[in-house]
């Protein structure tokens, strides 16, 4: 029997409205950006599932769906003042947005352990506020790697455009036919019935449709296909209303004859109506580029509009490559045009065409199976630590699993570790100045090179969930701000405040404007946030004077920037705006990569700080590091870029600090390297550790010769087989994994004229010694891994 769902209005119920979720839907502080990604995907699997399930089919782990849960119960119950449910063992908070149960194993043992099912007024206010098709949150995660294909498909243009377009030249003749055209001549068209039909056929199971004429002319397809086309309900209702809708056409007809019912078909005739919407699809060449992914299949019915997201993310990328958008544009100058076409074409090209993946991972383009693997976990983990052997290529590794992730060179920051690497350096500290009126040598607060890269990370994800017009506003007013201020710089212009004050502007920062105050002599120079004052000029309300200003900010006093900020809040809000007319698009939200190389050579505790509580993964982003301040937050005279986003405006609170949620965190390490044993457990604990072995970065040797490269790949894994005598044949002590040579010794072949003797006598025996010094029978061993070294077909050249 079906256990029944947990509680029961009689139970607990708290209390709240359609209406009473909407305003809680619209309030940013509750509902986050995490939690309507969440809703929307548990609203659009049927407001029914498990977290295991969710993470499956979306993306994102289980306890990713549990963590949200969590924060979003204790926010909403907060707000409404409302007490949780306890079962005398402990409270429990879900229940004010789900009832729930446990699955039955016995009907689905893949499945979660315990189903979440939306409230009826919760489930009705996401369904009034239409958040399913609200493209803000994503459906699927969409962090995927799509440099390899945009780079296998660049490789095709170059070396047979037959293949890379020309044989697909008929769809673009298609949905250029099928332009203002009415659906009689549309099938006709793609049932190869008419002289223009040409290759158009291929797209469509049905060229052989039995009766295809009487279904052509039954007055009921129009309105079939209409109802199809309507974007105004969803894609996936459509489809499936299309599948019977073609079944009662077409039930007179023979039944050994296929019927135009299904995705594919339906994909055919979108393309038709709105190519720019819509592209051709084939479920094969879908389910090979989920699982080049790596992510799941939908069921029957939903593949499509999961293909189409899925193509609506490569299509970013096909249009920021010009040499492919120029080849398009040559070749479809007299047809429709359908970006959503070029990336299907390509999709189509390398999966389908006959030069598919498999021969394409003979290439080298697919070797980054491996690297998808380690940057999905990134993904999940948030921190991981590559340590293996020397020379296995690991901090290499660590930057090819940036670029897997997109990350431009601006979205990538490194550092090395070393024994005198401290917080000053890492995150924040004094540093020495040269006063040049004086010529004393002073010191001031400056960022170090991690809080700098968070906050490069920080103006990315503020500016990702900011709307096209948003931005334009801004970059308007920020615009507007520096023409004014470069204006007044450069002609000395004079301002004066209301007590009569005069004063000049002197320099701009990104950060400050400074101004000059000659009559003022105690201060006679003064720094005004610049943030603030764009931010006073983007402000709807009108500021009158400096008590508006303190209001506006929420401040308990007045400061003295106030009053200077007002006048030049009034002298550039009087400006006209220019009549530029800039295009302006929305900030995609891109992953940062913070790399630390040789991450144990340095003192955690030193180096880190109070930071160890902010690179918990599950301690990302600002409401959980709220209290967060750095070490010399007290010197900091104006708000940083974190006090802004937590609105703090108190001065003898700036300094604030978190770790923003996109970045990530990659560290490199030797196993063998001194300092491995005094990293903590609290930090180790808060990374993922991923051996690296050698075998598994053979690829860095693709650069030598064809002949070199295997001869090293022979001798470096006999080498590491003897190295590692895992059997103990000696019966003596042995080294162990983590003392294996790694492919980055045999690239020095390069420089030794291929010459594997001089590799030996100059890097190999000198680094082997190193690690037999002390051990019993310390010359027998050294002569074997030179035997090994030697004659690689005796000591085999798999590995181990």
């Amino acid at each position: 029997m079906t256990e029944d769902w947990w509680p029961s209005e009689k139970e607990w119920n708290p209390h709240l409205s359609k209406e009473d979720w909407k305003e809680l839907l619209d309030d940013s502080s509750v509902f986050t950006d995490k939690s309507k990604i969440f809703l929307k995907r548990l609203f659009a699997i049927g407001g029914e599932s498990t977290c295991a399930d969710l993470a499956a089919k979306y993306g994102r782990t289980a306890s990713f769906y549990i963590g949200v849960e969590q924060g979003l119960a204790s926010r909403v119950m907060k707000k409404k003042k409302i007490t949780p449910i306890s079962d005398n063992k402990r409270e429990w908070k879900f229940p004010v947005l789900f009832l729930g149960r446990h699955v039955d194993k016995t009907k689905d043992e893949n499945s979660g352990d315990y189903i979440w099912k939306l409230r009826t007024e919760l489930k009705e206010a996401l369904e009034e506020i239409d958040l399913l098709h609200d493209e803000r949150y994503p459906l699927y995660e969409q962090n995927h790697d799509w440099k390899t294909l945009i780079a296998a498909y660049k490789k095709l243009l170059k070396e047979n455009q037959s293949v890379a377009f020309d044989d697909e030249k008929y769809k673009w003749e298609t949905i250029t036919y099928a332009n203002n055209k009415d659906w009689k001549e549309i099938l006709l068209y793609l049932l190869g019935k008419t002289a223009d039909s040409k290759k158009s056929s291929n797209l469509f199971y049905y060229a052989s449709l039995n009766n295809a004429k009487s279904f052509i002319e039954d007055f009921r397809l129009t309105s079939v296909m209409d109802s199809l086309c309507d974007e105004s309900t969803d894609l996936d209702k459509r489809l499936g209303d299309f599948t019977s809708n073609i079944n009662q056409l077409t039930s007179s007809l023979d039944e050994k004859y296929a019927r135009p019912n299904d995705e594919r078909s339906a994909s055919v005739f979108l393309t038709c109506h709105n190519p720019e919407k819509h592209t051709f699809y084939k479920p094969s060449y879908y389910e090979k580029l989920c699982k080049y992914l790596e992510i799941q299949n939908e069921s029957a019915g939903k593949k499509y509009s999961h293909y189409i997201s899925l193509i609506a993310d490569f299509e970013k990328s096909v249009v920021n490559d010009k040499m492919i958008m120029d080849f398009y544009d040559s070749r479809t100058k007299d047809y429709v045009k359908s970006t959503k076409l070029i990336a299907q074409n390509i999709i189509y090209t390398l999966f389908e065409s006959g030069k598919n993946l498999v021969d394409l991972q003979g290439e080298g383009f697919m070797q980054n199976e491996k690297i998808q693997k380690y940057k999905n976990l990134l993904l999940n983990t948030h921190n991981i630590i590559l340590h293996g052997a020397p020379g296995t290529g690991k901090t290499y590794l660590a930057r090819k699993i940036a670029e897997a992730m997109g990350c431009s060179e601006n979205e990538v920051g490194f550092v090395q570790f070393h024994p005198s690497y401290d917080y000053t350096d890492f995150v924040e500290g004094l540093r020495p100045v040269n006063d040049n009126n004086s010529g004393q040598i002073g010191f001031e607060r400056k960022d170090g090179v991690f809080k700098k890269f968070c906050e490069r990370a920080l103006k990315n994800f503020i500016d990702s969930k900011k709307s096209a017009s948003e931005i334009e506003k801004e970059a308007s007013i920020d615009e507007k701000l520096t023409s004014f201020v470069s204006d007044a710089i450069e002609n000395n212009i004079e301002f004066e405040i209301v007590t009569g004050n005069k004063f000049f502007i002197t320099d701009m920062t990104d950060k400050s404007i400074v101004i000059s105050i000659p009559a003022n002599e105690k201060t006679n120079e003064l720094s005004l946030s610049r943030n603030e004052l764009k931010i006073l000029l983007s402000a709807e309300e009108s500021i009158e004077n400096g008590n508006d200003i303190r209001a506006f900010f929420n401040r308990k006093w007045r400061t003295q920037q106030d009053s200077y900020n007002l006048v030049l809040y009034k002298k550039i809000k009087a400006v006209k705006n220019s009549n530029k007319n800039s295009e302006v698009s929305r900030t995609e939200l891109k992953p940062f990569i913070f790399i630390i190389d040789e991450i144990n050579r340095g003192d955690m505790s030193k180096i880190f700080g109070e930071l160890f509580f902010a690179i918990e993964p599950s301690y990302r982003g600002a409401e959980k590091c709220r209290d967060l301040r750095t070490q010399y937050a007290n010197l900091q005279n104006e708000p940083n870029a974190f006090d802004e986003v937590l609105k703090i405006t108190d001065s003898d609170n700036f300094g604030h600090f978190f770790i923003p949620e996109n970045v990530y965190i990659i560290g490199t390490m030797n196993d063998i390297d001194r300092g491995v044993e005094s990293m903590d457990f609290a930090f180790r604990r808060r990374f993922t550790f991923v051996e690296v072995k050698a075998g598994d970065r053979i690829e860095m040797l693709d650069d030598l010769d064809e002949e070199i490269r295997d001869e090293a790949i022979g001798r470096m894994r006999a080498l590491n087989n003897v190295i590692w005598d895992d059997k103990n044949k000696s019966g003596t002590e042995s080294l162990s994994s983590a003392y294996h040579i790694g492919g980055a010794y045999f690239l020095k072949l390069t420089e030794l004229g291929d010459d594997f003797d001089k590799l030996w006598d100059y890097h190999l025996a000198p680094l082997l010694r190193e690690y037999l010094r002390g051990m019993e029978n310390e010359d027998e061993k050294f002569d074997a891994l030179k035997k090994a070294y030697d004659n690689p077909a005796e000591n085999g050249t798999e590995d181990r």
